[in-house]
């Protein structure tokens, strides 16, 4: 695993850092991440290439999808995955709803699935470094 610098995986942190610069814990004070060697699905790749699906693209939820999105199956609602910094490029069909009501949330479909450990670090294709 390679390392960036703060939680937000600023790639010119990230860059210092990988090469023995001032990146995670330099002179910025940052706490070093490790990135992630993992690939996304060819349907995520397109995603991430193409940006988001629209609202009315968005696949239907099933019973075992988790309830954090509102309005759309793919539209996560950004304080479901708060602690979770690196969610949406791990999942780049989803689209960050920063407007969630007081409405139930509804289920999300399987292109956006409940948050892990794994959505706390960011992917090593995001900072361009190698594991």
């Amino acid at each position: 695993m390679s390392s960036v610098a703060g939680a937000g995986g600023d790639a010119a942190a990230a860059g210092a850092d990988a090469q023995g610069g001032a990146g995670a814990g330099g002179a910025s004070g940052a706490v070093a991440l490790p990135c992630i060697d993992e690939h996304l699905t060819a349907q995520e790749e397109t995603c991430r290439l193409l940006g988001p699906r629209i609202m009315g693209a968005c696949p239907e939820a099933t019973l075992d999808d988790w309830e954090g999105c509102y309005a759309a199956t793919c539209a996560v609602c950004t304080k479901s995955v708060t602690e979770y910094p690196f969610y949406f490029d791990w999942h780049p069909c989803c689209q960050a709803n920063v407007t969630c009501g007081s409405n139930d949330p509804v289920r999300c479909n399987a292109l956006c699935p409940e948050p892990t450990e794994r959505e706390k670090h960011p992917p090593c294709f995001r900072v361009g470094l190698e594991p």
